[in-house]
């Protein structure tokens, strides 16, 4: 249901020509596991992908790995490139800290772990 709900709002805007994306609690929901929220945003996969990596709470990498196992097919070029952006213009490491994750991820699917 949630998701039908999420595609009819969707074609609304595309049919009004009117940008959008789904972000925050909304696309965790839609992209990794069920979580209380009580509003809508919106955002690409890569979007979110980079939106929770920026944000960096411990809340937000429990969110970006639980997206990242569930949608292992996602533009990497696009989010390093973004993440370079950012790191360049906020004298950030949020591109270090996105592969750290990935690297804890692919470590225990492997069977150990880093953490």
């Amino acid at each position: 249901m949630f998701e039908q709900l999420l595609e009819a709002i969707a074609q609304g805007l595309e049919r009004l020509g009117i940008p959008y994306m789904l972000i925050g609690g909304q696309a965790v929901l839609l992209y990794g596991e069920p979580r209380l929220t009580r509003d809508i945003d919106s955002a690409s996969l890569e979007d979110l992908i980079i939106h929770k990596v920026l944000a960096g709470r411990p809340r937000d990498l429990e969110d970006l790995r639980s997206v990242l196992l569930k949608n292992r097919a996602f533009d990497l070029e696009y989010v390093h490139r973004w993440l370079r952006e950012f790191d360049r213009g906020l004298g950030e490491r949020s591109l270090e800290r996105f592969e750290e994750v990935r690297q804890s991820l692919a470590a225990s699917s492997n069977g150990s772990s880093t953490e």
